[in-house]
């Protein structure tokens, strides 16, 4: 998943200097998991030809810039001290590790890290955010003459947990580069959005012994207004009362959660 934030923001931001963050395998880290995703269907139940996503599409979501990159001079003067009564700074560690060695085509200033016990259970974990941009670079294209500029948000792009006193990554928790929300709430549930505003896409986890367990249906909306559930192979359409009670049932009136982003330089501080 970071590989694609890095490729879309490498290509997009050569200009600015700003490039993106690298992916999992490339550090070392695994990669293979399912990503926290509605499985794909037809293209034509989600897609709409020739549709421009203008940045009005997601006026009901967080945006960011993208920040200038760190000089070389200051990215080698970080130094994230790792010690093994803090399993989560060896993480950290690497991610800087790995961007003094990439080189200039990577930025470290659009990856963040959080601190939240997201199940509850006394330990916090440790949330990575990814600043891309919001519901993927596919349909964002020009239309009648008409160009759509890109529009960038920090989203959620990976977890970790301590078990047995070191840190892991928490299965099914990478996110889809097309997502453009990410919403961890009070009551431990984890919800990632595709795509638009008007073609959502939701899925909901909940963390249960490091995994991001499934909960509910895969739910979603198509450009021509119809409402759909879908689980594995079983997919049927649903009314839009149906598509709202589904949202309620699992939020059950939880509260997004505001996670206190830092940049990684400043872990420990």
């Amino acid at each position: 998943m970071k590989r694609l934030f890095a490729i879309l923001l490498c290509m997009i931001f050569v200009f600015l200097t700003a490039c993106g963050t690298p992916s999992g395998d490339e550090r070392g880290t695994t990669t293979h998991e399912e990503s926290v995703t509605c499985a794909e269907t037809k293209t034509a139940d989600v897609t709409e030809p020739n549709t421009v996503r203008l940045n009005g599409d997601y006026d009901s979501v967080p945006t960011v810039t993208v920040p200038e990159r760190l000089s070389s001079e200051e990215l080698d003067s970080i130094v994230i001290p790792v010690s093994a009564d803090d399993p989560y700074s060896a993480i950290i560690a690497n991610e800087i590790d790995w961007y003094k060695q990439a080189g200039s085509q990577y930025n470290s200033e659009v990856e963040r890290y959080a601190l939240y016990d997201i199940n509850g259970d006394g330990t916090d974990e440790l949330i990575i955010g990814s600043i891309g941009v919001l519901g993927g670079t596919s349909v964002y294209e020009e239309h009648e003459g008409v160009s759509a500029e890109y529009t960038f948000g920090l989203l959620i792009s990976e977890v970790y947990t301590i078990q047995n006193g070191k840190a892991v990554r928490v299965q099914h928790s990478a996110v889809s580069a097309d997502a453009y929300e990410t919403v961890i709430f009070d009551n431990g549930i984890f919800k990632v959005v595709r795509l638009t505003p008007r073609n959502p896409r939701i899925t909901y986890r909940k963390m249960v012994n490091g995994v991001f367990e499934m909960v509910g249906d895969c739910i979603y909306k198509t450009f021509d207004g119809k409402f759909y559930y879908l689980n594995g192979n079983d997919t049927g359409e649903i009314t839009e009362e149906e598509f709202n009670r589904r949202i309620a049932e699992i939020e059950d009136g939880a509260h997004p959660v505001e996670l206190e982003w830092k940049h990684l330089q400043d872990y420990g501080k």
